[in-house]
């Protein structure tokens, strides 16, 4: 796991999946098998939820493309390229 991005702290970066559970079935495990970070755990109902958000890399977005319930989304990119202007990084 990374501790910073291009030398910004990793805990400024908002950069997670976010659940939606409208449109998750909580069966198929694709994205507890993808991440190798950890980010995903399963809670006491048996829900799968983003328990370390800043366990993901920032970045990456695999598990939302392997989703077959389309459930999972993260910020756009563009969002990393205005958190590159805020902390003046190339």
């Amino acid at each position: 796991m990374e501790d910073n991005w291009r030398g910004i702290p990793r805990n400024k970066i908002d950069w997670f999946p976010t659940i939606n559970y409208a449109s998750c079935n909580n069966e198929c495990n694709v994205c507890l098998d993808f991440c190798p970070n950890g980010v995903y755990i399963r809670d006491g109902d048996s829900r799968i939820i983003v328990k370390n958000p800043y366990n993901c890399m920032v970045g990456c977005n695999g598990c939302e493309d392997i989703c077959p319930a389309k459930a999972i989304s993260f910020p756009s990119l563009d969002f990393l390229t205005e958190v590159k202007k805020k902390w003046d990084v190339k």
